[in-house]
């Protein structure tokens, strides 16, 4: 465990509206196995980025895809493949392609499986990213 990158959305999110604070952030968890160098900028470990407005939703949870781009950027080299083992909608595999690293994906959630590699498959210029899993 190297870091706590706190995200801060820029504004609170629903949630129980009269019994607790408004949630304007999430926690990041930044590990890795051995000595890896950040990539670029040495960012704060606290990173804003807007949260994804309700029409544009994939997923409820969803994260917005720079916020995932400048993860990928510092913690990766163009080639390198990224394991987002709860994808949701697809969010890292889009930040991947847009970055130019290979993504692997999972998700428990046959529906959300869907909506992930439709998501890729229209955002990659490459063709089927998935071929043969079905």
């Amino acid at each position: 465990m190297k870091n706590r990158i706190v995200w801060d959305k820029g504004t609170t999110t629903a949630g129980d509206l009269k019994g607790a604070f408004g949630y304007q952030y999430e926690v990041l968890m930044f590990a890795t196995k051995g000595a890896p160098a950040i990539r670029g900028k040495r960012w704060p470990d606290v990173w804003r980025h807007m949260r994804v407005s309700a029409d544009k939703l994939h997923h409820q949870n969803e994260k917005p895809v720079p916020l995932l781009e400048q993860a990928v950027l510092s913690m990766s080299d163009p080639g390198d493949t990224v394991l987002d083992p709860f994808m949701g909608s697809g969010s890292t595999g889009v930040a991947c392609l847009n970055c130019g690293r290979d993504f692997v994906g999972c998700e428990i959630d046959p529906g959300y499986f869907d909506v992930a590699r439709d998501r890729l498959d229209a955002e990659s210029a490459q063709g089927r990213m998935f071929a043969g899993l079905w």
